[in-house]
């Protein structure tokens, strides 16, 4: 799973490619036991932050976020909300919807087109 905000901020978010890792829980992919849902559902836990203290440095392409978590919660908890505004300065609220990112104007304007007036945010 791939990013494409540069923003992301995360332990198991490689910084540079933006590569999310999915870890020993699906290491040689099988089609019928590793579903959609379950990668979804892997990926929420991630992102709660529950499975940060039971993680190594070996599992982690960003282990400088690892480190910040285990040393110095708090900054670990600006770093990320600084990645979150950051990821949404490019974005657009749809109502009903989350948000949407939009890279260029014709985007935009589609966005609009289709949706009516939207928020910036």
């Amino acid at each position: 799973m791939r990013f494409t905000s540069p923003s992301i901020y995360h332990p198991l978010v490689n910084q540079n490619t933006l590569v999310f890792h999915l870890g020993a829980p699906f290491n040689g992919w099988r089609q019928h036991e590793h579903t959609i849902s379950k990668v979804l559902q892997h990926l929420a836990r991630s992102f709660s932050g529950h499975n940060f203290p039971s993680l190594d440095e070996s599992q982690c392409p960003n282990r400088e976020a690892l480190r910040l978590f285990k040393t110095d919660v708090k900054a670990f908890i600006e770093r990320c909300s600084v990645s979150v505004r950051a990821s949404q300065q490019d974005a657009v609220h749809v109502p009903g919807i989350n948000f949407v990112s939009i890279s260029s104007q014709q985007e935009r304007d589609a966005v609009d087109a289709i949706f009516g007036e939207t928020v910036r945010v």
